[in-house]
């Protein structure tokens, strides 16, 4: 038994969403680790070989958790935004919210053992955090949208009802393969290709490698002595800004970049606590930057073979 009185006997840990960007990643480091992983997800479509759960369902919960007794579990099953011809959709759909609540707390009040939850820095309002040097304890006064507004909500009800531990891990905005969406990717396909590319909006979030943040809750989940209810920001240690950001990125590929936005905020996270659960104290945004020009590199290889291949 651990602090909190958990069978530690099994040492198989459960994520959920498995089939997911992050859920995946997460499975695959897990197995490159030949830690005992149990895949859960939707439908067998993409893995064979994941437990079939609907999440919403607090019977069909019950029952799949009580069948697999994972040692703790990684929570990322969600509806999350996604992107449509520019826009992104999700982050106000209520039905996704309250969805993605549902499957959060039918997995607290049935699960017998730890659980690291997949939060979001979102759920910080704006406007405080321009600026600011934001830390976990700093009051929420009101998420921006449904999504951060429903990740709010599952951090403090999954409390309420879970005693086995939990950890709600605030993470950026996730970039790196096999996601080709989202402004570093589209800035690093425009330099390379030499088109054209403009900022017309300011997003305010840090952003994080998905390998950075699938390890990091892949430590949390790995605790022996796991907190009763901790919140911590994950994320890297540099101050974000998203024209610097793609500036780098520019010179990374060594082209010349100017953005009428001129005054996009600054913003930084407090990440003393996730030094618990951070793998890779080493790692540094730019490392990643030129590991994302890397890729899309090689991306633009593949898609060039098989343009002229036809």
């Amino acid at each position: 038994m651990d602090n909190l009185g958990n069978d530690i006997t099994s040492s198989a840990i459960l994520v959920t969403g498995s089939t997911g960007y992050l859920g995946k990643r997460i499975v695959d480091n897990l197995k490159k680790d030949n830690t005992k992983v149990i895949s859960v997800a939707r439908n067998s479509l993409i893995d064979k070989d994941a437990e079939i759960c609907d999440l919403t369902n607090i019977n069909d919960t019950r029952e799949m958790l009580e069948s697999v007794n994972p040692s703790s579990i990684i929570h990322c099953a969600a509806a999350v935004p996604k992107e449509i011809d520019g826009l992104w959709s999700g982050y106000q759909n209520i039905d996704a919210e309250e969805n993605s609540l549902a499957m959060a707390l039918n997995v607290a009040e049935t699960s017998k053992c730890p659980i690291v939850f997949i939060s979001s820095m979102t759920v910080y309002d704006s406007d405080r955090l321009v600026g600011n040097f934001v830390s976990e304890e700093q009051a929420v006064k009101k998420p921006n949208t449904l999504y951060a507004q429903g990740k709010y909500r599952a951090e403090k009800r999954m409390a309420e009802l879970t005693d086995r531990g939990l950890i709600s891990l605030r993470l950026p905005g996730l970039f790196g393969k096999p996601r080709t969406s989202g402004v570093l990717y589209k800035a690093a396909y425009s330099f390379l290709s030499g088109k054209k590319f403009s900022l017309t909006s300011t997003p305010l979030w840090a952003t994080m490698h998905v390998d950075d943040a699938a390890n990091s809750c892949i430590k949390a989940a790995k605790l022996n002595n796991f907190p009763e209810n901790d919140i911590v920001n994950i994320g890297y240690s540099d101050i974000f800004n998203i024209v610097d950001a793609v500036k780098l990125l520019a010179e990374i590929c060594g082209v010349p970049w100017n953005n009428s936005l001129l005054s996009a905020p600054y913003f930084q996270a407090n990440l003393e606590k996730s030094k618990k659960y951070m793998p890779h104290q080493g790692e540094y945004f730019l490392d990643r930057l030129e590991q994302l020009v890397a890729d899309v590199r090689s991306d633009l290889v593949e898609w060039l073979d098989f343009y002229y291949a036809k």
